[in-house]
């Protein structure tokens, strides 16, 4: 969405220091995490560079980066615009949950003391209490702290690279959830469940149902999606 003057429709801080590319990137990326940069905005360079009070050069380096990453996308016509989820992206991003991360919990598993595993049942609580609250950042924060709690201690660092990479898919997926409607109530009953097979020590349990977990919202977050392109097109007609 562009402002009637021709600006991007939120607010830029200032850049203070350098590099300044990695902080336009950082803002860049942290307002399309937070849907503050809609899908399919576009984002030119000289619009940026007033924003920010640069030249072109840092914004057409934040920018390729974000391409890279995946969040932005090439437009011939007006230079780049964010990305929009498709559902193939977010179908490949539960499959490789669903390969990676029941792994990743077996290797954790057996090194989880009792106190880690009082805190992953404490940001189960907290979810609940900010999803009473009707808080959605505050459920997004206990569910990366959840996760980066259960895989954390995998000792295999080309893992933690891969899962790290998922993560703004995982803030995307979240935040078109939480627009939709879908407070993840469940979610967090089935993370209660995972964290008490944890706590049993049985680990093959927990990590079966973790994948059980992965494949329902894979479904919920498809058939979300579906629903979402319906009204677009019904809107737009």
């Amino acid at each position: 969405m562009t402002a009637p003057d021709g600006d991007v429709s939120w607010t830029a801080e200032p850049v203070r220091r350098e590099p300044a590319s990695q902080q336009i990137y950082d803002q860049l990326r942290t307002a399309i995490l937070e849907k503050r940069l809609i899908p399919g905005e576009h984002l030119t360079e000289a619009q940026l560079a007033r924003q920010f009070g640069v030249s072109t050069t840092p914004i057409r380096e934040a920018l390729q980066r974000l391409v890279h990453a995946g969040l932005a996308d090439r437009d011939t016509a007006r230079g780049v615009r964010v990305h929009r989820l498709t559902s193939r992206e977010i179908r490949d991003y539960y499959e490789m949950r669903l390969a990676l991360e029941p792994f990743a919990l077996e290797q954790v598993a057996p090194k989880l003391t009792a106190a880690d595993i009082e805190e992953l049942s404490q940001f189960v609580d907290d979810a609940e209490g900010a999803i009473a609250a009707r808080d959605l950042r505050a459920v997004l924060k206990f569910g990366r702290r959840y996760q980066t709690k259960l895989i954390a201690g995998a000792d295999n660092r080309l893992l933690l690279t891969w899962l790290e990479t998922l993560q703004d898919r995982r803030m995307l997926i979240s935040e078109m959830l939480g627009e939709a409607g879908y407070d993840g109530r469940r979610d967090w009953q089935e993370r209660r469940r995972i964290t008490a097979a944890l706590r049993a020590r049985r680990t093959e349990e927990a990590a079966r149902l973790l994948a059980t977990h992965i494949k329902r919202v894979m479904g919920v977050v498809l058939a979300t999606l579906e629903r979402s392109h319906a009204d677009n097109q019904q809107g737009g007609s």
